[in-house]
């Protein structure tokens, strides 16, 4: 991690190639908090719990399975995942598929605005895209624990952005809560070794 050539690659290849990009929404809807503030009803938490588990079922199967084929795990990954989400903003009503949708950015931060589903909420240029990703992946490069004098990588990124994309960034993030963090971890084994390569 202290190996800033590493770093940089590692920062280029998660940010690029975005594997997990959206999954986020069922690492937070699963927790009891974060339901009990959307207001869910015991068959929405029901539904929600049902598809979290199924969620993370294929993930088991899917990483304990690798194909020898990169892209088309993407592919399959991808497609899963969608079709996981699309049947979580089937459960909830729109006020609350809209505040969970707040939650997650609001946990993801100025990490959020690297995304273009976000940046192109913002008509963001390219010339102000570039600064985010430099900003982030300067971000990314510090070792763990590192604090620099001065404003932090978010207050930097909000100076980027004009007045109104900021009050577009506001209103994204909704009313602030401490409930944007990580849920439980799946409750399957991992095992200690790396799954072999199909040959």
């Amino acid at each position: 991690p202290f190996d800033e050539a590493l770093r940089r690659g590692l920062f280029s290849m998660y940010f690029r190639l975005g594997v997990m990009r959206g999954g986020m929404p069922l690492m937070i809807v699963r927790q009891e908090a974060v339901q009990n503030h959307l207001g869910l009803r015991l068959d929405q938490a029901s539904r929600v719990r049902e598809i979290v588990a199924a969620q993370d079922q294929f993930n088991k199967d899917f990483w304990s399975h690798p194909s020898a084929d990169p892209a088309q795990m993407r592919k399959t990954f991808r497609e899963h995942l969608d079709v996981a989400l699309k049947s979580l903003a089937d459960v909830l009503e729109p006020a609350q598929l809209q505040r969970l949708n707040q939650i997650v950015l609001q946990r993801q931060g100025f990490w959020a605005l690297g995304t273009s589903e976000v940046a192109d909420q913002f008509v963001i240029t390219s010339s102000e895209r570039s600064a985010i990703y430099n900003l982030q992946e300067d971000a990314f490069r510090r070792p763990p624990g590192h604090r620099d004098e001065g404003p932090s990588p978010d207050e930097r990124i909000r100076q980027i952005l004009t007045p109104p994309q900021q009050a577009t960034w506001q209103q994204m993030l909704g009313e602030p809560t401490d409930l944007g963090k990580w849920g439980h971890p799946p409750r399957w084994p991992r095992s200690k070794k790396p799954p072999k390569t199909p040959r």
